[in-house]
């Protein structure tokens, strides 16, 4: 794949890069000989091509503060770097990329007009199993204070397929976008300043950005921050600020480091303008039909042409920009019979701001548990860290925390676990691959919490959150702080909510009082009740909510299966699943009238029950089985029935030859990789 992207902005960089060879697959000692001689003659002749072209050859350093990674594409790059701290303290990385790197060395040598070009291996964390790379060369071009934007645009398309067939790849497509397009739309409506940024800055994540788009067609909503809102209305911000002061001290919140009062006064009037704004259905609309735009360049911009007009919308500026940089890079010779353009297009990194375009090459191409289940536990020697299941052979059972019950899961060390959702979900990088979450167990419930401080009363769900986290960068010069040991659940929820003016701090204690010390702004933590969270001067968001975790049966897929250890887990899992049905299932019986299949017809249709016996006219009482929460529904629909006698008891456990969570663990294990 290559890719580039330069801002409309001159002295802004554009960058393409192609991953060249695989690396990580085969280790740089492996790659000897005749390989290794044609990988070298490949990235000299690439990078030839680009020196011929008048771009100056520049190399940076591997290792790169990880700060300017973090601070230009937010905490969840994080989990796709390889991070370290050198014996200073200071935060390293290995380069992930080149672009930024390279950057960094133009604006140290004092900046300017230049072209540069690179080659060099990059690091990025990939799961196991994954096809893409950890290492990997890109080649990379940068085009740097340009006069001429679609110029540059052109140059560089021309050169990245120059180095495609200097590859030996001819076969491609191009795939291609305008973010310059998008901005001139929003820009050209008549949308309240909030919503202009909101949409703009959240237009590369898609499916948070359709989210907003609803907000916007529906009005935001505004929850128990109304009132005040209604009552600060108007007011300039130092009148705002008394307000909201005397509102926090009759109710008794002091407020936090982190933000002042003044921020959130400046907030609650933006949110009033909003609030008292209308936004015209015909402008929603216009964006939903902008952004199903697909087809080849030269149709897909007489379309947005027809659109706009039609709607009274003139972005005509941006129109040409996009047509000049079409017929530019035709004249240098590049085929856009294979391009295909889309307005959604564009790269999911916030500093991706203009023209857009890649290169698809298709060859580059998850003890009271177990009484329950009538089986008991026997600890090998009272007080040792193993033990086995009486009357089950091939079963030993390892007592460990857990977080390590997950880690072994994962690892393929044990067959199956009883550990919470939340640690699997935290602490294995790819859960759905590498274990199968069978049964939750109703036990050790704890939900995985987003938190701030009572004082932020203008802050009550992610979407305020996120206002505030971009405030709180452009103010302080330094993203929000979270502090949590949930870092990828954290990263995951954060990046779903389109959230990413915020940098994670490992919370090594006691969470909750981080905020107070100073340390964060924000907490992710676990919680049962709430009450630590108020006794600490903090509030759940309403929207907060990552995970609501408990105790789960797990089993590993990555772990050797044996006919007998299969056996074994399937003689548990019968057990457990016949506990687990009968928690769920009332044995109602009822006496027999003849020929009762209508009636027993309804009880199955009406009533979720079913007739584990059948319904033969000569079995004198009826039995049906049915769920707990239509009992009552069922005895009254029984009683009108002319039935007046109903008994309900609950059986200790149901069992059934077929059993689901067996076969679901079977079939995981069929299809695994």
């Amino acid at each position: 794949m290559i890719d580039k992207a330069p801002s409309e902005k001159a002295g802004q960089p554009g960058h393409l890069h192609r991953e060249v060879f695989d690396m990580s697959s085969t280790p740089m000692a492996a790659l000897d000989g005749e390989r290794l001689r044609a990988c070298e003659a490949l990235g000299a002749a690439v990078r030839g091509s680009f020196e011929r072209a008048g771009y100056a050859a520049v190399a940076a350093p591997v290792m790169q503060p990880a700060d300017i990674f973090l601070d230009m594409s937010g905490e969840d790059i994080r989990r796709r770097m390889y991070v370290f701290s050198d014996p200073a303290g200071d935060e390293l990385c290995l380069r992930p990329e080149l672009t930024i790197p390279v950057c960094r060395a133009y604006l140290e040598g004092g900046g300017g007009r230049k072209k540069l070009c690179s080659l060099g291996a990059a690091y990025r964390y990939q799961i196991r199993g994954s096809v893409k790379l950890r290492e990997f060369t890109q080649a990379g071009l940068e085009c740097l204070g340009a006069d001429d934007a679609e110029a540059a645009d052109a140059e560089e398309m021309s050169l990245a397929a120059a180095a495609l067939a200097g590859a030996g790849l001819k076969s491609y497509r191009i795939e291609m976008g305008d973010l310059a397009l998008f901005d001139a739309l929003i820009d050209a409506l008549d949308l309240p300043p909030g919503w202009r940024s909101r949409l703009k800055r959240h237009f590369w994540r898609p499916d948070y950005f359709r989210e907003l788009l609803a907000r916007l067609a529906a009005g935001d909503e505004l929850n128990d921050q109304q009132a005040l809102i209604t009552a600060i209305a108007g007011l300039d911000e130092g009148r705002a600020k008394d307000v909201i002061e005397d509102v926090l001290k009759l109710a008794g919140i002091a407020p936090v480091d982190g933000r002042t009062v003044e921020e959130v006064a400046e907030r609650l009037l933006e949110q009033a303008e909003l609030a008292s704004s209308s936004v015209p259905r015909a402008a929603t609309q216009l964006i939903s039909d902008f952004l199903a735009v697909t087809g080849t360049p030269q149709d897909s911009i007489a379309r947005i042409g027809a659109l706009t007009k039609s709607a009274g919308v003139s972005i005509e500026p941006a129109i040409a920009r996009f047509e000049r940089r079409m017929e530019l890079t035709a004249n240098a010779g590049l085929d856009l019979s294979k391009a295909q353009f889309a307005t959604g297009f564009g790269r999911n990194m916030a500093y991706y701001t203009g023209f857009v375009f890649e290169f698809r090459v298709a060859a580059l191409g998850p003890d009271a548990f177990f009484a329950r289940a009538g089986l008991k536990v026997r600890q090998d020697g009272g007080r040792g860290y193993t033990g086995r299941l009486d009357g089950i052979a091939n079963v030993e059972i390892a007592f460990l925390s857990a977080s390590e019950i997950a880690g072994q899961l994962e690892q393929g060390i044990i067959h199956l676990g009883v550990t919470g959702e939340d640690l699997i979900r935290e602490k294995l990088s790819a859960p759905e691959r590498d274990v199968e979450l069978l049964l939750p167990l109703g036990f050790g419930h704890a939900d995985v919490m987003v938190a701030v401080p009572q004082s932020w009363i203008d802050v009550a769900t992610m979407a305020d959150l996120d206002d505030v986290a971009l405030a709180f960068h452009t103010k302080r010069g330094r993203r929000l702080r979270v502090a949590t040991k949930y870092f990828n659940l954290t990263r995951r929820f954060f990046a779903e909510h389109g959230l990413t003016d915020y940098r994670i701090v490992e919370s090594l204690g006691a969470t909750e009082g981080a905020p107070a010390a100073g340390t964060a702004e924000v907490i992710v933590d676990i919680t049962s009740t709430g009450a630590t969270l108020v006794a600490n001067n903090l509030k759940i968001l309403d929207d907060g909510t990552i995970l609501k975790s408990q105790a789960n049966l797990v089993a590993s897929l990555r772990a050797g299966w044996s006919q007998a250890a299969l056996a074994a887990a399937g003689e548990i899992l019968d057990r457990v699943s016949a506990q687990a049905r009968a928690a769920e299932t009332i044995e109602v019986r009822f006496s027999g009238e003849g020929d009762d299949t209508v009636l027993l017809d309804e009880i199955k249709s009406r009533f979720g029950a079913t007739l584990p016996f059948g319904n033969g006219a000569a079995v004198p009482v009826r039995i049906a089985h049915c769920p707990e929460a239509r009992l009552y529904d069922l005895i009254a629909f029984l009683y009108a029935e002319g039935r007046d006698t109903v008994t309900a008891t609950r059986a200790d456990y149901v069992f059934e030859a077929r059993n689901p969570l067996r076969e679901r663990l079977v079939e995981r294990l069929t299809n695994r990789d």
